[in-house]
């Protein structure tokens, strides 16, 4: 659904732990050059293209991504990197 909305380059979606226990959904994209990145606006631009709780609570714009040689997200260190990036919870 995010490539669907244009100018994303690249994209990996996490569940987050919140304080609570319960978990989060939080995208992060990497963005084609020049494409700028308003995270209400993408989330508004998913909402008919996804259920209400798979809508990323949280959408964080990044230069790179941790990939692996054969090209995939390595998820545990794109985790390290976006943990620190979302509000406290």
């Amino acid at each position: 659904a995010l490539y669907s909305l244009g100018g994303v380059e690249l994209a990996s979606v996490l569940a987050i732990d919140e304080a609570s226990g319960g978990q989060i959904v939080v995208a992060a994209v990497k963005l084609v050059g020049g494409t700028s990145f308003e995270e209400a606006t993408l989330r508004e631009r998913l909402r008919p293209l996804l259920a209400g709780y798979k809508i990323p609570k949280y959408i964080v714009h990044l230069d790179e991504m941790p990939m692996t040689e054969s090209g995939k997200v390595q998820k545990g260190q794109l985790r390290d990197v976006v943990d620190p990036m979302i509000p406290t919870r």
